[in-house]
């Protein structure tokens, strides 16, 4: 058989050889066989051919320059056919990737990813509170309005917590039945888009003005309860207010100013609105401000203890927010149902 390990032959080209001694009575009329050939030329893979034997009685007819039968010779018939991969540049084909520069890639674009993902999600934080932001001012506006047309008085807030809207014990006096439409047009201001997304499935009325559950509900429902993720603290009633040592005492004179009760107590000083942190010892402890979570216990624990809100907003009684970070919310003021909730902002 021919030798076909030359580097330097052509590829895809006919060749004729012969080979004498073949015995053309035991040779049916068309012999397949299939080799592989290995190309030793940089990049270049594999090559493979057929080798088609033919035993003609007439060779002379294949061109093989054979006149005499009695050689018995047989004719070759090599067609090479190429099976290339990765073939060098040379040749004229393109190079695939090696598995390392895929690894590489990959491991690029992971590092990339893991550095810009953090900065995404902040961004999408920031822009969420600042729509809570917006809703805070919206909200106060509004509570003014109603003081303006009420000789400076706010709606009747005799509820269990403020960030009750309405109950049992103010009924048609509430703030919801007292603002709603006229001084609040549209509800959707109630709904903060980061506790929508913490604890609306557990809360529907955190996800909607109009989501209900038996007895309770948001704005728009006329369920007997209606709390939201806003608390409003214009006069609502029975708070002690704590100093900055922690003390309850009226005297203290570090004490946080007290919760305005008529238009004319709004000052910077007074806090107005503001989500709910909360202590109600032996009954539950809520985290339910940005990012933060149910289900933190029933026993009274440091903030720090239960609390993972990364910050806190805090609407003041002349219209202006600020955002509190962890350091700075602190337990302010005590009362509410049983006398003895702490609230923290």
């Amino acid at each position: 058989m021919a030798d076909f390990q030359s580097a330097e032959r052509p590829l895809n080209r006919k060749r004729w050889t012969r080979q004498a001694g073949a015995d053309c009575n035991g040779c049916k009329s068309a012999i397949r066989q299939s080799e592989t050939l290995r190309y030793n030329r940089q990049n270049v893979r594999l090559l493979s051919f057929d080798i088609h034997l033919d035993s003609s009685p007439k060779p002379e007819t294949l061109g093989c320059g054979f006149a005499n039968q009695d050689q018995r010779s047989v004719c070759m018939k090599v067609s090479i056919s190429t099976s290339v991969h990765n073939l060098h540049p040379d040749l004229g084909l393109k190079k695939a990737f090696t598995l390392i520069e895929l690894l590489v890639v990959i491991a690029i674009i992971a590092i990339l990813a893991g550095m810009l993902l953090p900065a995404l999600s902040k961004s999408k934080y920031q822009g969420s509170r600042s729509v809570c932001i917006s809703n805070i001012r919206q909200q106060h506006l509004s509570q003014m309005m109603y003081a303006d047309d009420n000789k400076g008085r706010f709606p009747k807030h005799d509820d269990p917590s403020p960030d009750y809207h309405r109950s049992p014990a103010t009924g048609a006096q509430s703030i919801v039945n007292a603002m709603q439409g006229s001084y609040v047009p549209n509800s959707w201001i109630l709904i903060c888009p980061i506790t929508s997304k913490s604890f609306g499935k557990l809360w529907p009325m955190y996800r909607s003005p109009s989501a209900r559950d038996p007895g309770y509900g948001g704005w728009d429902t006329k369920e007997p309860h209606v709390y939201t993720p806003y608390m409003w603290l214009a006069n609502y009633p029975g708070m002690r207010f704590v100093s900055l040592s922690g003390s309850t005492d009226p005297n203290a004179l570090d004490k946080e100013p007290a919760w305005p009760n008529t238009a004319e107590e709004c000052d910077s000083s007074r806090a107005f609105i503001t989500h709910r942190i909360s202590d109600t010892p032996g009954t539950a402890l809520w985290d339910v401000g940005h990012l933060g979570r149910h289900g933190a216990g029933t026993q009274s624990k440091p903030l720090w203890a239960f609390s993972i809100t990364p910050d806190q907003p805090v609407g003041h009684a002349d219209g202006s927010v600020k955002i509190r970070p962890k350091s700075q919310i602190k337990k302010r003021a005590v009362g509410a149902a049983g006398g003895n909730t702490s609230y923290y902002y």
